[in-house]
């Protein structure tokens, strides 16, 4: 749903229950203001000569009083009756419940007609003027001298008969003369003294059809009230519903130019902090992109330059196969030499293959190391072993030294693995006809020291301070061994600072070159044991 849409409906479902709200509460405190102004009424007549009045003459007590034909004592005509609410069975006045029989002629008025002439110093209640007020008094027991008075309803009856001194509520006469029906507000209350013809008083207010400007009075001023609150809250939220839409168009348009337009929001609200949010997560998404793209470049150019690593030693091998099968199809004895360079390219390939894969996970940043607890005995062990072959082929003597104690690791068997056996497999591979590599473990408080030694040909300064750069190879290793690429030092090198273990290259005090690894001894009782 858009947003335009769900305003609109939310405003229609406020403004529909706020009128009716306001219009109750309006009422409702009109209606007690008028409960208050009939009450005050009542006692303030009864008690400025009411009183005396009705107790004078309880038979014919009413205000605004009214005449029988002949009655002289208010002086003037008697008054007419055009809305007829004195008439007909079963309401005030002489023919209603409490009227004598046969009790006939003119009907006198309660109330207000044309010709009413109000009795000087008469006090009547405050209201609209389409109401008319009446006055009935009532003997204690609830009755009244006045054949004309209306029956109390037994609800108001009961509450003043449990003690109450006042009950209030409503009341409806029925239609006359074509008139509809009428209704109003009605309150019996107590007075002062508590005997007499008068001790109890019914007040009623009568009201009569609203005119125009009181129905606009009552109701039209909440559904003003509710329709500028409405206009006010969309002069409000128009524009908030403008910038939403300017900063969707914004976020579309830095979207489309790959995030390097910003989404241009202006202003100091939090509308302007989410437009800087989505600049900030653009760059960050740029920023993602052109790193992912850089990756890609360089994975693509080591794809291809170590596919030509692997096809030269495999073309190699093929070519050692390729004489052997002549030799043996010839009844002739191998050669050895050729049987030991296909074993050493046979090495070589598998020792490029684990390369490669051990290339691929550190070029996958988001990969964890995986720790496990190890032996570096044993791994030292594994490989030394798997070099054996090689260094006997070529006559190097291939040693190892290790500690009393068994010495364990926190690391990543894999990685760790494979850059030891890149260091133990380089210093065989490039070190010289006939000679010597020892590979070393040792410990030094908390802290295991792996060393491999060989006394090759040596580097010089320049080529020992790139040796562990990727892809980097002396040119001496070059003449010798053609189809090297250059990962095993670089591979050994990021495995131990992923590691947070310390590597170093440096001459070997035999001549030939040192590597060392350093790192802290794994805690007693602690990590993941591995198997391996």
């Amino acid at each position: 749903m858009r947003l335009a849409t769900r305003l609109a409906l939310t405003l229609l479902v406020t403004a529909l229950p706020l009128t009716v709200g306001l219009v109750f509460l309006r009422e409702r405190a009109a209606r007690s203001a008028e409960l208050d102004a009939l009450v005050d009424y009542a006692r303030g007549r009864m008690e400025s000569g009411g009183r005396e009045a009705c107790e004078d003459a309880p038979e014919i007590f009413q205000d605004p009083p009214f005449r029988l034909p002949g009655d002289r004592r208010f002086g003037g005509p008697a008054p007419r009756d055009p809305l007829g609410l004195g008439r007909g069975p079963g309401g005030p006045g002489p023919d209603g419940p409490n009227a004598p029989a046969g009790a006939g002629g003119a009907r006198p008025l309660r109330g207000r007609g044309p010709d009413f002439q109000q009795p000087p110093g008469r006090a009547e209640p405050a209201g609209p003027a389409a109401a008319r007020f009446e006055l009935w008094a009532y003997n204690p027991d609830f009755r009244s001298d006045n054949p004309a008075a209306p029956a109390l309803e037994p609800a108001l009856r009961a509450a003043l008969e449990r003690g109450a001194v006042l009950a209030s509520g409503t009341f409806e006469l029925p239609g006359r003369n074509g008139l509809p029906p009428r209704g109003g507000l009605q309150a019996v209350l107590r007075m002062a003294w508590t005997d007499g013809p008068c001790a109890i008083v019914l007040a009623r207010r009568i009201d009569l059809p609203a005119e125009g400007s009181l129905l606009l009075a009552r109701f039209g001023l909440p559904a003003l009230l509710a329709t500028l609150l409405v206009l006010v809250t969309l002069f409000a939220f128009l524009p908030f519903v403008r910038r939403v839409r300017a900063l969707t168009a914004g976020v579309r348009r830095s979207a489309a130019s790959g995030y390097v337009d910003p989404v241009g929001a202006s202003g100091s609200d939090e509308l302007t902090e989410l437009g800087r949010a989505f600049d900030t997560a653009g760059a960050q998404v740029r920023e993602q992109i052109e790193r992912l793209e850089r990756r890609e470049r360089s994975l693509r150019a080591f794809v291809e330059n170590t596919t030509h690593d692997v096809m030269l030693p495999l073309t190699v091998l093929q070519g050692h196969l390729v004489a052997l099968e002549r030799r043996a199809a010839a009844n002739e004895v191998p050669d050895p030499s050729r049987v030991r360079e296909a074993q050493e390219e046979a090495h070589y390939l598998g020792a490029l293959l684990e390369n490669l894969g051990a290339a691929a996970r550190l070029e996958a940043d988001e990969l964890p190391i995986e720790r496990h607890r190890m032996s570096l005995n044993r791994l030292i062990e594994r490989a030394v072993g798997r070099q054996t072959t090689i260094a006997r082929g070529k006559g190097v003597e291939l040693v190892h030294a290790l500690p009393g104690e068994e010495v364990e690791v926190e690391a990543d068997v894999t990685l760790f693995e494979r850059a030891v056996s890149n260091l133990v497999h380089n210093a065989v591979r490039y070190g010289r006809e006939g000679g010597h590599v020892a590979v070393v473990l040792e410990v030094e408080g908390d802290e295991f020291v792996v060393r491999v030694l060989d006394d090759g040909p040596g580097v010089s300064d320049e080529e020992l301070a790139r040796l562990h750069e990727r892809s980097y190879r002396t040119e001496s290793a070059r003449r010798r061994h053609p189809t090297g690429t250059g990962l095993g030092l670089s591979i050994a090198k990021e495995v131990c600072e992923r590691h947070g273990f310390g590597f170093q290259l440096r001459r070997a005090e035999v001549g030939g070159l040192e590597a060392i690894l350093r790192g802290p001894r794994a805690k007693p009782g602690g990590g993941n044991r591995s198997t391996a």
